[in-house]
């Protein structure tokens, strides 16, 4: 029979380390909580004597048993120590039999020892019990048997945890147990109209009194870690209760703008009349409640903001209608299908202007573009729409008559051919056209041609980074011209409208 099991199961663990290329060393009166300090070895490093990493270490507690079952206590200030060091810390229980061998049982002080032990220190604050006077069991089974070396065991436990040991403990132990929600209150200050805004994600916070909050760790709080707070301003960011559609109507004669939106609620009573809503889709908002509350329509434009052709086309779209004073049409679909709000508002008559034309435009490079990542600012549209008018014009006129005085006699011409380009910001686009001809005489010295619709043959867009964007332009042009002159006569302009400017100054 063993006279002190307990050191007889230090003394067995140190010498097993020992065997295992280990050193244990006793820990000075126990003044951590933990029996051994244990200085592991490293795998064999093939590399620089100065790239050598650090010998690993860990912390253990030795629990020796003469008893029945597969159980041991630990002091919960112990399990806390080990639960926060970020250093690896083990529980080895060595089980003392007359009849057979020493069994040796191991666990890793990880995640499930680690939530243990942290659930019942909250219990222990709360109930101002120390955490030297509770003691939390252990609990082993037959998997936690070591058969084989526990030197090889603990380095094994380490290295499956994976990445940076101390880090992923640290990050474990201010996760475990954390609830997202806290309990708390405060004293709102501001106006109906604010607080409605703020909640329903339109305001710049709020004023605040009184603020208490008790953060929670496995759903309790501790009166040691309530939060106070006398003055401040809250910031309030609210989740979206269901996705949408919002679908604008000004006019017949303009396309419908149509955006997938957000939809946000605000209730603060529960009465059907202080129910507000907000649908947000980006440019668009739309913000109805009650009478003080409910903003209708609005349509923000950063001129900056770099825009796809389709939102650069809702904002044409919509100075137009404001241009107009037209009545707009409003109505919110759910994400099934469901119609949810029906509404008309008169917008406020203003940006006078032919914005009837710039949507032509707008829509002449849209056709442009296609399906590219192509995208403008407000600001870089306004300074280039002389030259967009310009290929909107080349594109869309139904028509064109064409006079020169040819230095030789010229054949019956079938097409003329060109090209128009334009800069925009990071971008260069360019449409290629053709018009058949529809009557030519010869007047004295001139040549006077007149030909159809434009037929398109031909749109490109290039980023700036992918070299001589003008050139590469000339050289598609080019080729295609060369092709429809096999079997055409052809009337070869070029940059229309550079041969406009240039007309202009003769």
């Amino acid at each position: 029979m063993v006279k002190r099991p307990a050191k007889f199961g230090e003394r067995l663990f140190a010498t097993l380390c020992s065997d295992g290329g280990a050193k244990a060393s006793k820990t000075e009166e126990d003044e951590n909580g933990w029996d051994y300090f244990v200085e592991l070895p490293n795998a064999p490093h093939s590399g620089p004597l100065d790239t050598q990493p650090a010998e690993q270490a860990a912390f253990v507690q030795v629990k020796s048993k003469t008893t029945r079952g597969l159980s041991v206590s630990v002091k919960l200030s112990n399990a806390l120590k080990a639960a926060a060091s970020p250093l690896p810390f083990f529980i080895v229980m060595v089980v003392i039999s007359k009849a057979t061998k020493p069994k040796l049982y191991a666990k890793h002080v990880w995640a499930e020892m680690m939530t243990i032990a942290l659930r019942e220190g909250r219990l222990a604050d709360r109930n101002g019990t120390l955490p030297n006077k509770k003691r939390i069991g252990v609990q082993f089974t037959s998997n936690d048997e070591i058969t084989g070396d526990i030197v090889e065991w603990m380095l094994t436990q380490i290295s499956m945890i994976g990445g940076d040991y101390q880090s992923n403990k640290t990050k474990l132990f201010r996760e475990i147990g954390h609830d997202e929600a806290w309990p708390g209150s405060m004293t709102l200050q501001g106006t109906k109209a604010q607080i409605y805004r703020n909640f329903l994600g339109l305001g710049n916070g709020l004023p605040i009194s009184d603020f208490t909050c008790s953060p929670l760790r496995f759903g309790m709080s501790s009166p040691k870690t309530d939060i106070k707070v006398t003055s401040g301003t809250v910031h309030i960011e609210p989740k979206p209760i269901g996705s949408c559609e919002i679908r604008l109507q000004g006019s017949a004669d303009t396309p419908t703008i149509v955006a997938p939106a957000k939809l946000y609620s605000y209730n603060p009573t529960g009465k059907a009349g202080d129910e507000s809503f907000r649908v947000s889709a980006g440019q668009i908002e739309v913000l109805f409640g009650p009478k003080d509350i409910s903003s209708g329509l609005e349509f923000r434009a950063d001129p900056t903001e770099l825009l796809d052709v389709k939102s650069l086309r809702d904002v044409i779209v919509f100075n137009y209608w404001q241009s107009v004073s037209a009545k707009i049409l409003i109505e919110v679909f759910h994400e099934s299908g469901m119609r949810l709000f029906r509404s008309t508002v008169d917008v406020v008559p203003k940006n006078k202007g032919d914005w009837e034309t710039v949507l032509e435009i707008v829509k002449t490079l849209e056709a442009i573009v296609g399906s590219s990542n192509f995208r403008i600012s407000l600001a870089e549209l306004k300074n280039k729409l002389n030259d967009l008018n310009f290929l909107y014009q080349m594109t869309a006129a139904p028509d064109m008559h064409y006079e020169l005085r040819p230095e030789d006699k010229l054949p019956s011409i079938d097409f003329v051919a060109y090209f128009c380009e334009v800069q925009l910001g990071g971008y260069h686009v360019a449409s290629l056209m053709q018009r058949a001809a529809t009557g030519q005489q010869t007047k004295d010295d001139l040549r006077i041609f007149d030909f159809g619709a434009a037929i398109n043959f031909g749109n490109y867009v290039f980023q700036n980074g992918m070299g001589d964007t003008k050139r590469i332009i000339r050289d598609i042009y080019q080729e295609a011209v060369e092709r429809l002159g096999e079997t055409t006569q052809v009337l070869n302009v070029g940059d229309m409208r550079a041969f406009a400017d240039q007309q202009a100054r003769v």
